[in-house]
């Protein structure tokens, strides 16, 4: 009896332990086994919500932008862009220009910034003119139009070659010795030497002075621009640009490397032979052997420009007839091209006369109206020459306007030297060439000229005021 009851529970436990893993293999992946032993009641559901959805973000729309007009902007062509009417440069071509960026903001397109033209125009005071032949236009920084008043002075200290070796004309040469003296007496005394487009902004300097070097010498970079760096202090160079790696002159390399220095503002002495020998109009008759091409080039470059010049005098005659406005206009150069002494006749007269010649150039002094005192000539010297400090007090005497003493002054002395050379001479008015000491008469005469000018420049100058104003 026993038996039976053990085989009959050992049956039901086989049977219980079969039903539970059964229901273990068909409950649901990640349901505990404690499902098993309990009864499965269902979660109560919550109604199902939908979740609030966000309206999709568009990304904001950059403005329209085209190409605009082609420009040279600092020397650097480029193309601008046009958005609603406006033109706009960017910041990249900016930079590329070496020109500052406006403060305004920027408009940004295409992920690049760009700058209204007008307001970088503004910024970097940029003059604005038109080739009438190609049409392109040109915006050159620093060249805008302003004003000084009247009663500001800023003295011009002019030098040519710095060097010890004076292989030319010894009054063109400043020692480097000398020329270190004199950068260090300026900062010393607390002068500012500025460029002359510093004089936009003359505000910003108690005694500004601007330096000037002439031709282009060599010696400008070796000796110069050491003296600038040590002293950091700006100067000026014009340059002969067709002489460039010429004897005694710069190369192209390094005149680059004096405009990269930040202290040198390059600018023109001249230059003639630019364009190809098949634009030349004119052809001298001489044979002036190599210089035939340069001549050629000088003499087109004359001649066009007495074109341009008839061309106002017939406006400006017009203007007269129409308005009744009067205008006088007065010409001069500073003095004659470079290559003068190669093709001048040296058997014209003795080398003395034949500098003064050579460094002259040919004046004119045009009114649209009748001049009361037009026509006056040198009864002495047949050239009628003079320097070219009296040329405005002639212009003033021959439209019968009211001189101030100093004019005054300068007539007086053009009546017994009209000639005052950057050399150690002057020259009377029969045409005679003196050094200084020769004749004390004479001597004081241009030292007088010395006096009232250079005592005339400077942020404090001791001139009298009166010599430089019209008696009323």
């Amino acid at each position: 009896m026993k038996k039976w009851w053990i085989v009959l529970a050992a049956v039901l436990a086989i049977a219980a332990a079969a039903v539970v893993g059964y229901m273990l293999s068909t409950a649901p992946r990640g349901v505990e086994s404690l499902q098993a032993t309990q009864p499965e009641t269902a979660a109560p559901t919550e109604p199902a919500t939908e979740r609030p959805t966000e309206p999709p973000t568009e990304a904001p729309t950059e403005p329209p932008m085209e190409a605009g007009e082609t420009l040279v902007l600092n020397g650097t062509e480029l193309v601008t862009a046009v958005s609603d009417g406006t033109e706009y440069v960017s910041a990249d071509a900016l930079q590329q220009a070496g020109l500052s960026l406006p403060e305004a903001e920027p408009l940004q397109n295409g992920g690049m910034d760009y700058y209204v033209l007008s307001a970088v125009s503004e910024e970097n005071r940029c003059a604005e003119y038109v080739d009438d032949e190609t049409g392109l236009r040109y915006l050159t920084p620093g060249a805008a139009r302003f004003s000084i008043e009247q009663s500001v002075n800023v003295p011009v200290l002019m030098y040519h070659a710095v060097s010890d070796n004076m292989w030319g004309i010894d009054e063109l040469f400043v020692s480097p010795a000398s020329m270190e003296e004199q950068l260090r007496y300026l900062v010393d005394n607390g002068y500012e030497p500025i460029w002359f487009s510093d004089l936009a902004e003359l505000e910003q300097y108690e005694k500004p002075v601007i330096l000037t070097f002439d031709d282009g010498y060599d010696d400008n970079y070796t000796e110069l621009l050491p003296l600038l760096r040590k002293y950091n202090v700006k100067a000026t160079v014009f340059m002969i640009a067709d002489a460039m790696g010429m004897q005694h002159k710069m190369t192209e390399e390094q005149v680059r490397e004096m405009a990269d220095s930040g202290l040198v503002s390059i600018q023109s002495h001249g230059d003639y032979d630019m364009n190809p020998p098949e634009e030349d109009i004119v052809h001298a008759a001489t044979d002036y052997g190599e210089y035939d091409s340069i001549m050629d080039e000088y003499l087109s470059n004359i001649y066009m420009t007495d074109r341009a010049f008839g061309e106002l005098t017939e406006y400006l005659t017009e203007q007269y007839e129409k308005t009744g406005r009067k205008v006088i206009v007065a010409m001069a150069g500073d003095h004659a091209p470079s290559f003068v002494d190669h093709v001048a006749d040296h058997t014209f007269t003795d080398e003395n006369n034949l500098q003064i010649l050579e460094r002259s150039t040919p004046y004119l002094i045009w009114a649209n109206y009748p001049l009361e005192n037009a026509g006056q000539t040198s009864a002495t010297d047949e050239y009628n020459r003079m320097d070219m400090c009296m040329l405005a007090p002639t212009l003033v005497e021959n439209a019968g306007l009211p001189l101030t003493p100093y004019y005054q002054y300068l007539l007086a002395l053009k009546q017994v030297a009209p000639v005052v050379t950057a050399a150690n001479d002057y020259m009377d008015a029969d045409g005679v060439t003196h050094t200084y000491g020769e004749n004390a008469e004479l001597d004081a005469w241009v030292h007088g000229y010395f006096y009232l000018e250079y005592n005339n420049i400077g942020a404090k100058a001791t001139s009298q005021q009166n010599l430089f104003q019209v008696e009323k």
